[in-house]
């Protein structure tokens, strides 16, 4: 966002998104999350699947991309147990 678009939202010249804003900033206060809920993934089991079947295949088992799995064969596994 640039500073001028940031000045044009402060003095509130958008009120569509002034009001998105203070939406948002209400349903924080009354302990709402907002946006996509977090998957679970256990990457351990994907370890086990990826002995047995392809990256893809493995990712399609519990619906997850194929990035998800292959992100989880870059990290250790003792840094995922913690």
């Amino acid at each position: 966002m640039t500073t001028r678009t940031a000045q044009t939202i402060a003095r509130g010249e958008v009120p569509h998104l002034q009001l998105n804003l203070e939406s948002c900033m209400q349903a924080g206060h009354l302990g709402k999350s907002l946006g996509r809920r977090k998957g679970i993934f256990d990457p351990e089991k994907a370890r086990l699947l990826l002995q047995s079947m392809s990256v893809r295949e493995a990712a399609r088992q519990p619906g997850v991309s194929r990035g998800v799995v292959e992100r989880a064969l870059l990290t250790p596994a003792s840094a995922a147990a913690d």
